[in-house]
């Protein structure tokens, strides 16, 4: 059951930073500004700037945020003001701001994120279908049963991964 969890936990992970890390890319190819880059929700454990951006690994594995510059119309400002100066001063928007983005490199950040899950998805599929062809030579599949694999099918797969990766039928 431990070993379960802890199974999922990391998987989720992976999951959850290659989303984030898309969004984060993209948007830095594209000029926004990454504010905060967070894997997890909840308390921060560790965390440290670097440039403009700031990495925060947080208590609970269940998420991610990747918060751009102007995402929400809030804009940071690092300049120390007190509260009359910041009252009556008129806003400007920052250089790299979210919402000031062509609609191409706006679309193209908020894409990125589920387009590499798909890209990540790919490449475990295409790691279990070798670890499949592997397992041939013994007789097996690498499925969670283990069923043995009839003869005509480990015959036929013996000679080309292409043909194993599409006639994998145990019996």
């Amino acid at each position: 059951m431990i070993v379960t969890i802890v199974v999922f936990v990391l998987i989720f992970g992976v999951v959850v930073i290659a989303h984030e890390l898309g969004h984060f890319l993209i948007a830095k190819l594209n000029g926004i500004k990454v504010v905060q880059f967070s894997i997890g929700m909840g308390p921060d454990l560790i965390k440290f700037t670097k440039g403009d951006t700031k990495y925060v690994l947080k208590l609970l594995p269940i998420g991610g945020a990747c918060m751009f510059e102007g995402e929400d119309g809030v804009y940071s400002d690092k300049k120390d003001t007190d509260e009359k100066e910041a009252f009556n001063a008129v806003e400007t928007k920052p250089e790299g701001a979210f919402n000031d983005a062509n609609v191409w490199a706006r679309i193209a950040t908020v894409f990125a994120g589920p387009f590499f899950n798909i890209i990540l998805s790919c490449c475990a599929r295409s790691f279990s279908s070798e670890a499949d062809c592997a397992d041939l030579s013994a007789g097996t599949s690498s499925s969670a049963l283990r069923r043995p694999l009839s003869r005509t099918t480990a015959r036929r797969c013996s000679g080309s991964q292409t043909s194993c990766r599409t006639s994998l039928r145990p019996r």
